[in-house]
């Protein structure tokens, strides 16, 4: 039995043409021959349909993978940490965890509580400016005083007890050698006020208490600690007496 290769019908062997549509024997196939054609077109399809389905399932794969989001928060100025998360999507499941390399925070804390970075120094204060400052300030006992605002204001008053010597000797022919004259005398009272609230600012600056002013009272050992002190640079940053005028926090 054969089956016409145009319209499918049923043929005897040994017709020369298909009885329904006319065509030649020679375009029928076997029965085998159409069963095989269909078995290889249907592996052929099936492998295909594999295939496609792989692909599909590899490219969602790579997206899934490829899902991650990054989600970052920064906290600055008030000593707070910065968070780092990377949320991962695998199968499905989100995931959510430590960026790689995330620090735990930012900006140093310093002694009271500061967060941020120590500049460098700012420039000094000039010879009128510390006497501008210091009178300025004249009872102010708070804050801070850097060197370059003491030792001006102290080389001030080194130059104007010298000139004062000077015209007391000159006016009122007073020696030095008998002490200080009336002029000296009125000097110092007028300027005791701000040289002592500038001494308080200045040892504030190097974090200690102004009380110091009373180690005075100790001969000689007292008078080299605290020439010490006023020699020492000012603590960097912040600390219970307010910033540091040389070195503030950026």
């Amino acid at each position: 039995m054969a089956y016409c290769g145009n319209c499918g019908s049923v043929i005897a062997d040994d017709a020369k043409f298909c009885e329904n549509c006319g065509a030649p024997h020679m375009q029928a196939v076997s029965q085998a021959a159409q069963d095989f054609q269909s078995a290889a077109g249907d592996s052929v399809h099936q492998n295909l349909f594999s295939a496609g389905d792989l692909h599909t399932e590899s490219q969602q794969q790579n997206a899934n993978s490829g899902s991650q989001q990054s989600q970052e928060t920064y906290s600055y100025g008030d000593g707070q940490q910065a968070q780092t998360q990377q949320s991962y999507s695998y199968g499905g499941q989100q995931q959510t965890g430590p960026a790689y390399g995330s620090g735990a925070s930012y900006g140093p804390a310093y002694s009271a509580g500061t967060s941020g970075q120590i500049g460098g120094p700012t420039p000094g204060v000039g010879f009128v400016e510390a006497i501008q400052t210091c009178f300025s300030k004249y009872a102010t006992f708070e804050g801070r005083a850097r060197r370059s605002e003491y030792w001006f204001y102290t080389l001030f008053i080194c130059i104007v007890q010298g000139i004062l010597a000077v015209l007391g000797k000159i006016i009122l022919g007073a020696s030095p050698e008998d002490g200080p004259n009336i002029l000296m005398s009125i000097f110092s009272l007028a300027t005791f006020i701000p040289s002592l609230a500038v001494f308080w600012r200045r040892m504030h600056d190097i974090g200690k208490s102004g009380a110091w002013f009373f180690l005075n009272l100790v001969p000689c050992v007292g008078s080299i600690v605290l020439l010490v002190f006023e020699l020492t640079d000012s603590q960097p940053g912040e600390n219970q007496f307010g910033m540091s005028p040389k070195y503030p926090v950026i």
